[in-house]
């Protein structure tokens, strides 16, 4: 028996000894795993396809659905010294590219086809010439490592395939998220000790699920991934249940794109094959088992549900590799740009001419739902400017208006119901030119910047909200907000330092007071409130201290031109039934602002602040009491003191 043991042991050991880290495997072995698979599964050996920057994308498009792929390597002069790879063309993008022409020119539905014949005549490189959808990067070389590659393709820019290239520089294959999950289920020894953790405690049970109706269309659930920058959603029937998922495998094999004007319902009796079942499973559920499940389907992702089958969370594949594989990223070698592209959606630049009417800048910015804007005078970027200041010069027109009357109290205490009317508050905006607003021109930052210096030096010691990036020419390009940095960091809480698995009252956030407002009050009252505090959001309490609501500056946008919601009652503008005044004072249905014990860690804070459309938390006690409210600017403060346990956070916009 002793020699049998001993036999084992070293047998053990050895294997134990050979087994590799995470850092040591190269992705020439995930490479050759693949190919071993597929061949081990009967699929014919896959020779690299590709398609040329000269040819047109309908061209591009048939080669994918000759080879039923989804997206393909741009290659010039391919398998000769001069071999030059553009980047990746993926289906999806050629859609993204359809649908924001077909947004443009609005054509009735017997234009369509001409639309599409229209694009797919234009080449792939006229594509990446004026959409950059060929980004050089998304490639993994044969002698990386895994780790360094995953980190530097998947993880950092959410590639879903990269181009592999050999020691000669050139491409011989593709690899995809799913080629690097199956290897992980082959060896799940790689996992550590987090194989046999809960997707719970790893945190990946964080970000909810949008979801799709199967009665809308196909071109509306493509707008939908393109808005939200993602690549999947879930599949939804009339009572929310979950029916599959939704993604960019319905364009497999598409010759006739007037389907992408059926609705999904239509599409999937047509060709059941185009929307795959949505794989579930409970937050209970260990990492490898999860990997099991999702690299038997070759899954992008998984969700969990409730007792109805509705969808709960979303866990990507990306998710997964970012828990196992960190960014390798530090606040002073991320630039703007990078968290920009990380961001997903593509937002169009909104611009506001310095001649506009106040009146009509607010009207702009509550269809775009955006609280600021560049303003742009003679072609010339002239500062920021948005609903907060048009906010302030409102109140200041009141104080001013309402000075030395024998009511003054009563307006500064009620608002103005008695010092304007409607028409005058009307006349007023419309006087007031955009140029004439408080603005700031230190609000902006250039696509080059470091994430350490934009947070040091830009958002936290100035409160602000967003900011204007320019190019390196002087051009500018787009907006980058707080919420935006708040989102980035939140996907790489590694980010933090040591100062992640800190709790909000570790961090000293319960030591300063919070400032709340009842919700019989006024909406114009908790506004002044937090014009006098620099706030953007105030917690609304109802009479038993408890918390109600949360007036915020967004709220400004469903208020009207003359802005008369000011004038209600906090319970009744934020209510969200049509009859209010049937229900007692602390019944009426308000919607409830994202909340968190004091317990919470500053990483779960932000994770639950990334996934809220708010700029702000407030932590409750046990009886749901406001304690204190921590806003992203708070957030970013931490972000610039990460790994500084001393830290104490000011009060904050």
């Amino acid at each position: 028996y002793m020699g049998h043991f001993l036999s084992v042991y070293f047998f053990f050991a050895g294997a134990m000894a050979s087994m590799k880290t995470l850092d040591e495997v190269l992705m020439r072995d995930v490479f050759k795993a693949a190919h071993l698979k597929r061949k081990a599964e009967g699929h014919p050996a896959e020779e690299l396809v590709s398609v040329p920057r000269s040819g047109t994308i309908g061209e591009a498009l048939q080669t994918m659905r000759t080879h039923s792929i989804l997206s393909v390597p741009v290659l010039d002069n391919r398998g000769t010294a001069e071999e030059k790879y553009h980047g990746m063309l993926d289906a999806k993008d050629v859609v993204g590219v359809l649908v924001d022409q077909l947004r443009v020119l609005a054509p009735p539905a017997e234009a369509f086809q001409q639309v599409v014949s229209d694009v797919m005549k234009q080449t792939v490189g006229w594509l990446d010439e004026h959409t950059n959808l060929l980004p050089e990067n998304d490639r993994a070389r044969l002698d990386q490592s895994l780790s360094q590659a995953v980190r530097s393709t998947f993880i950092r820019h959410r590639f879903h395939r990269v181009t592999v290239i050999d020691d000669s520089n050139r491409a011989i294959g593709v690899m995809s998220q799913s080629d690097i999950v199956a290897y992980l289920d082959r060896y799940p020894y790689l996992l550590g000790a987090k194989a046999n953790e809960s997707l719970q405690a790893l945190g990946l049970c964080a970000y909810s699920a949008p979801t799709i109706s199967k009665d809308q269309t196909l071109l509306e659930a493509f707008d939908l991934l393109f808005e939200l920058g993602k690549s999947e959603v879930p599949v939804v029937g009339t009572a929310g249940e979950l029916l599959g998922s939704f993604n960019s495998g319905v364009l497999r094999g598409m010759e006739d794109f007037s389907l992408l004007r059926s609705t999904i319902e239509q599409a999937n009796v047509q060709d059941r094959s185009r929307f795959p079942e949505a794989v579930t499973c409970a937050a209970t559920d260990t990492l490898k088992d999860v990997i099991r499940k999702v690299s038997a389907v070759r899954a992008m992702r998984v969700y969990t549900v409730d007792a109805e089958r509705r969808p709960v969370h979303v866990i990507t594949l990306n998710a997964i590799l970012t828990c196992l594989i960190n960014s390798g990223w530090e606040l002073n070698n991320v630039t703007v740009l990078d968290c920009i592209q990380r961001r997903g959606n593509r937002r169009k630049l909104l611009s506001l001419s310095s001649d506009l009417p106040v009146s009509e800048c607010l009207e702009i910015l509550s269809k775009a739902q955006m609280v600021s804007g560049p303003i742009v005078h003679r072609n010339q970027f002239y500062g920021m400017a948005g609903v907060w200041s048009i906010v302030q010069y409102l109140f200041d027109v009141v104080d001013a208006k309402q000075k030395g009357t024998l009511q003054g109290a009563e307006h500064s205490a009620g608002g103005y119901q008695h010092a304007m009317s409607d028409r005058e508050v009307s006349k007023a905006l419309r006087e007031k030119l955009v140029r004439d607003l408080p603005k700031n021109t230190k609000d902006r930052v250039c696509e080059s910047d470091f994430l350490a210096h934009v947070i040091n030096n830009v958002f936290s010691p100035n409160g602000f909200n967003r900011v204007t990036v320019f190019s390196e020419a002087g051009e500018m390009r787009d907006v980058l907000s707080a919420r935006d940095i708040c989102k980035f960091c939140a996907q790489f809480p590694d980010l933090l330092g040591t100062a992640r698995d800190m709790t909000v009252e570790e961090l000293g956030f319960c030591q300063r007071r919070v400032l709340t407002v009842s919700q019989k009050e006024t909406m114009v009252h908790a506004f002044r409130l937090m014009r006098d505090q620099g706030y953007t959001s105030i917690p609304v309490v109802n009479s038993r201290g408890r918390l109600a609501t949360a007036v915020k500056i967004e709220d400004i946008w469903g208020m009207g031109a003359d802005l008369r919601g000011l004038r209600l009652m906090i319970a009744f503008f934020k209510c969200q039934v049509d009859n209010p005044q049937d229900f007692a004072p602390d019944t009426i249905p308000l919607p409830m602002p994202p909340t968190c014990p004091a317990t919470s860690t500053i990483k779960e804070v932000m994770a639950r602040v990334a996934v809220s459309r708010e700029r702000f938390i407030v932590v409750v006690d046990e009886d749901q009491r406001p304690v204190t409210q921590i806003t992203i600017t708070d957030i970013l403060r931490v972000l610039a003191d990460a790994g500084n346990a001393s830290i104490r956070p000011e009060v904050s916009a």
